[in-house]
């Protein structure tokens, strides 16, 4: 930790201040405000940055249970982004993977479109038409008129819309 004198320079002092602050913002019942330094502080400092540690040695007990929150929170949020994208990326791995069994050509720009859809149900669409169409392109052809239909999950018919 550098001393220069600088307002920017990060001292015990000014954090314990810091903490202090946020004991104060608790106490005058702002947990938004405290919620929202905690986040970004845990956000952009790294696990073993000074300044986190310090603040989070320096706050009282019911400040570091709010950070131990807003941190299981964030985690849980990431772990539930992370799934559906997952799932998402695994769709579309589908897509891609019943076109080459059926030996379809499938161009790096094809590829590309396909990993990038973020849509769930297009994707599902998508590995539908996997199943009949003759090019890769054929996947991005609208459906043909007249009602066309397919199957859902659980064999259910599912109308077009």
């Amino acid at each position: 930790m550098v001393l220069d004198g600088s307002p920017r320079t990060v001292t015990k002092r000014r954090v314990a201040e810091l903490a202090r602050q946020v004991d104060v913002l608790l106490r005058h019942k702002r947990p938004d405000d405290v919620a929202a330094l905690l986040e970004y502080v845990i956000s952009v400092f790294e696990k073993g940055s000074p300044l986190r540690r310090m603040l989070v040695e320096q706050i009282s007990q019911p400040a570091r249970e709010m950070y131990m929150t807003i941190k299981d929170e964030l985690l849980a949020r990431g772990q539930r982004i992370g799934k559906k994208a997952g799932k998402r990326l695994g769709k579309a791995e589908a897509v891609l993977d019943v076109l080459e069994h059926r030996e379809v050509t499938v161009s790096p720009a094809i590829r590309k479109r396909v990993l990038a859809v973020r849509d769930e149900l297009e994707l599902q669409r998508w590995l539908e038409r996997a199943l009949t169409v003759t090019s890769a392109e054929a996947l991005f052809e609208p459906p043909p008129v007249g009602g066309h239909r397919s199957r859902g999950r659980g064999g259910r018919r599912l109308a077009a819309a």
